[in-house]
């Protein structure tokens, strides 16, 4: 694990080359007991900086929002990642307000597993996620 690991060249030596598509990962190290202290830690700020300075873009996918809330702190935005039929409305209402409450810069929502073949569309485009809410004060007051 590079967090834990004491020596210099650590992160160096986890990060994986992909030969064909250019891309650097950087894999998972072994779960500790305590993953949300270890992300707040001064050396997981360190890492974020190096990864910054050596890359254009660092993509990190985290469980749900638990942990992005801890390293939306080091991190330039969030994307948050919902599928249809399994994240429900409520549930995504809720991660987003969750990020907010530890102002995380909320990039956008990532659709995943969508297909746009089941829509009944031929477009793609009939299906819709909305973070708005409805107000039965605002229905009676007019």
């Amino acid at each position: 694990n590079v967090i834990t690991s004491h020596e210099e060249n650590a992160l160096a030596s986890a990060l994986i080359r992909m030969k064909d598509t250019g891309i650097t990962v950087l894999p998972v190290g072994t779960i500790p007991p305590n993953p949300a202290e270890l992300l707040a830690s001064s050396t997981t700020e360190k890492i974020f900086k190096a990864l910054q300075n050596a890359f254009d873009y660092v993509i990190v996918d985290t469980p749900p929002v638990s942990v992005a809330a801890v390293l939306c702190r080091v991190a330039d935005g969030v994307l948050l990642v919902v599928r249809p039929g399994v994240t429900t409305i409520q549930g995504a209402q809720l991660s987003k307000k969750n990020l907010e409450a530890v102002n995380a810069h909320i990039l956008g929502v990532i659709m995943n597993g969508y297909n746009a073949k089941k829509t009944g569309r031929r477009d793609g485009y009939s299906y819709a996620y909305s973070y708005g809410y409805y107000d039965s004060k605002q229905e009676t007051d007019e």
